[in-house]
């Protein structure tokens, strides 16, 4: 039987709330997070602690899926090629969403383009470390002792094409010296002790405990600002008259490219919730890492700063892996 005019608007008016009310359901069922690393270790911390704190947030569990690889490009293409609909979300850092779309022949991913921030988790704090054999005592000491040494020291990172690698090239180029690369698989925590590497940007609270034993030095912190635990250190950019010099680093969250505004909104809203909760803040710098917030703006602000910035010392390097 045809519907008469009342049926009609009603029904009309029920096919129209129906986006509204699929929105309102966000999350339909738990999440899953991608972690483009292994479980395990300060990520591990960073991605259950997120992952927590968003299932408070949401009322749907967060599953942490570990996808290690290709320097990310696995968790990245599991990202890319998931449902845009906020049920898979990824874990991200400057080296995933940027550093290895630069450096890598396999890249086929541009996660820029392809990816939509959520939200700032945390920040990773840096320093310049060098062995305690060496007479150096400060960055201007230290470049000088490079310029009259040239490819004499060596540097260590935790693989090429790497944050920390591209870290240590960019102090190269911004100084002028020459110093010669030492990839890791693991750590380098041993040699540097030894001697057989003389330095490195590295991961801040891992670098303090092994000063503290007198077998290395702090030279200085490679972000932008002191560090919060080292406020007599200075920055690099401080140090050697560099003022646009940042290595720092960070975690962030990300969709695939194409989820509905009101689902990135809504994940938006809870990441932030989660970042600036009390607990999460606790375990987040208890781990070594710096309270850092912001939404998808400022996440894609700085990715497209960062972009900048690494492919400015790719190009330079001609670095292609």
């Amino acid at each position: 039987m045809p519907l008469n005019r009342r049926g009609l608007l009603a029904a009309t008016a029920a096919c129209l709330a129906l986006p509204a009310a699929r929105a309102q359901k966000f999350p339909e069922r738990p999440i899953r997070m991608i972690v483009p690393f292994f479980a395990g270790g300060n990520t591990d911390l960073v991605a259950r602690t997120t992952g927590d704190g968003l299932t408070r947030a949401l009322g749907q569990p967060v599953i942490i899926d570990n996808k290690p690889g290709a320097g990310g490009l696995l968790a990245l293409n599991e990202l890319v090629r998931a449902r845009a609909d906020g049920h898979t979300i990824a874990l991200g850092t400057p080296s995933t969403q940027i550093i290895t779309t630069l450096v890598s022949k396999e890249a086929k991913i541009d996660a820029i383009k392809e990816t939509q921030p959520v939200g700032m988790l945390c920040g990773v704090p840096l320093v310049l470390v060098v062995y305690a054999g060496l007479p150096v005592k400060t960055v201007a000491e230290l470049v000088d002792y490079a310029r009259a040494n040239p490819g004499k020291l060596s540097f260590a990172s935790d693989g090429i094409g790497t944050s920390t690698h591209l870290a240590m090239e960019m102090f190269c180029q911004s100084t002028g010296v020459k110093m010669v690369h030492v990839p890791y698989k693991a750590s380098y925590a041993a040699d540097m002790s030894n001697g057989l590497v003389h330095l490195a940007i590295s991961g801040a609270r891992s670098q303090i405990a092994l000063a503290e034993t007198g077998k290395i030095r702090i030279l200085a912190a490679a972000s932008a600002q002191r560090l919060p635990f080292l406020p007599q250190t200075p920055t690099i950019a401080e140090a050697a008259n560099l003022p646009d010099f940042d290595a720092s680093s960070w975690y962030a969250l990300f969709l695939p490219v194409g989820a509905p505004p009101e689902v990135v909104a809504a994940l938006a809203a809870a990441t932030q919730a989660t970042t600036a909760h009390p607990e999460f803040v606790s375990r987040i710098t208890g781990g070594g890492f710096l309270s850092q917030t912001g939404g998808p703006a400022e996440v894609a602000a700085v990715m497209a700063r960062d972009r900048k910035k690494w492919g400015a010392v790719v190009d330079t390097l001609g670095l292609k892996v």
